[in-house]
């Protein structure tokens, strides 16, 4: 009987602590050993063995207690241990997110909608219809999906409308967090400049080498006409018409055709029969030469001209002869001195 009087006296001098078991967690569960311990009313709980669903985390530096009242009783559910996860905002093709909107990120969470109001393009894009636009991302603090339907390319900055085609396309500042999410893949505006400068420079080159093939061309045919047409005098078969054209410069006197059983006449208007017209362009001319001499630039250009057409139409269309290939030569000789009196008048001015 003293044995057990003493025992119980002992047990009821000892200072009892409830034993609680772990608790729930809302949005999660503790995982591993955590979950079958006993803890004491107020003891420090293991937050690394908090386990959330998917969609939620544990936030940093968390701390949790055990909180029950009698022994046996589970710790009060921690309501507060998983949290939604947020995201940051997301990168915007051709385009960013307008910086008075960086505390729309604090409460942000995968599938939330973006105010289709705080994307703006870059300079030579502008906002596309769309309007609905979702933030997705996979895990807590990582940056929604890159936004690539919010912004088009319109070429205003080549036009100068929006931004000279020298300025640089300006990087957002968004309070440290913000994504310069512009195509790499557009050409830089100088390199497409170049690119037309070269395509313009090519034509030009292009049509200078036909010009020139064609002034060749043109040249050495004329030079065969005349050999052709000195080894006729040669043959002192003067009685014959010539067999060729003679070209000089751009003016041409062209043979006539004839064969055994008639004659072809090369039609003509201006066959100047009488000698009138050679006459007139030969007093122009001389006129023409006493004025380029007296230095009157204009009056001199004036009268070769009138030189010129009179001798072209005086021998327009009549057969080769010694004749008609003197009066070509002068033309030719009046022509050109009215292009070299062109450029002295021009540089004059």
């Amino acid at each position: 009987m003293a044995v057990t009087v003493g025992v119980t006296v002992a047990l009821a001098n000892m200072d009892w602590t409830a034993k609680c078991q772990a608790p729930t967690v809302y949005h999660g569960f503790l995982g591993g050993e955590a979950a079958s311990l006993e803890y004491e009313n107020g003891e420090a709980l293991n937050a690394s063995a908090v386990i959330c669903d998917a969609g939620f985390h544990v936030p940093e530096n968390a701390s949790f207690v055990c909180d029950c009242l009698s022994d046996g009783e589970a710790c009060s559910t921690l309501l507060d241990a998983c949290r939604n996860n947020t995201c940051t905002q997301p990168g915007i093709q051709n385009g960013y997110i307008h910086e008075d909107s960086v505390d729309m990120w604090n409460d942000l969470t995968n599938g939330s909608a973006i105010d289709p109001n705080i994307i703006l393009c870059n300079p030579g894009y502008e906002r596309t219809a769309q309007t609905d636009f979702v933030c997705l991302c996979s895990d807590h603090d990582e940056p929604c999906n890159e936004i690539t339907d919010a912004c088009i390319y319109t070429g205003a900055n080549l036009n100068g409308t929006t931004a000279a085609p020298s300025s640089p396309s300006p990087t957002p500042q968004t309070g440290g967090n913000a994504l310069a999410s512009g195509s790499s893949d557009d050409m830089p505006e100088w390199l497409l400049a170049l690119i037309i400068s070269l395509n313009i420079a090519a034509c030009i080159l292009f049509a200078v080498g036909l010009y020139v093939c064609y002034d060749n061309h043109n040249k050495r045919r004329a030079e065969a006409y005349w050999n052709l047409y000195m080894e006729h005098r040669e043959s002192k078969t003067l009685r014959k018409d010539a067999p060729v054209a003679i070209e000089v410069g751009d003016f041409s006197i062209h043979e006539k055709e004839r064969n055994e059983e008639r004659n072809t006449p090369v039609l003509t208007a201006t066959v100047d029969r009488n000698g009138t017209l050679m006459n007139e362009g030969m007093q122009d001319a001389a006129r023409a030469e006493a004025l380029d001499k007296a230095g009157k630039v204009k009056e001199a250009m004036s009268l070769y001209k009138s030189a010129s057409v009179k001798l072209k139409e005086s021998v327009s269309d009549k057969a080769a002869d010694d004749a008609a290939y003197s009066i070509a030569i002068r033309v030719q000789k009046y022509d050109a001195r009215v292009k070299e009196l062109e450029t002295i008048d021009t540089n004059n001015i």
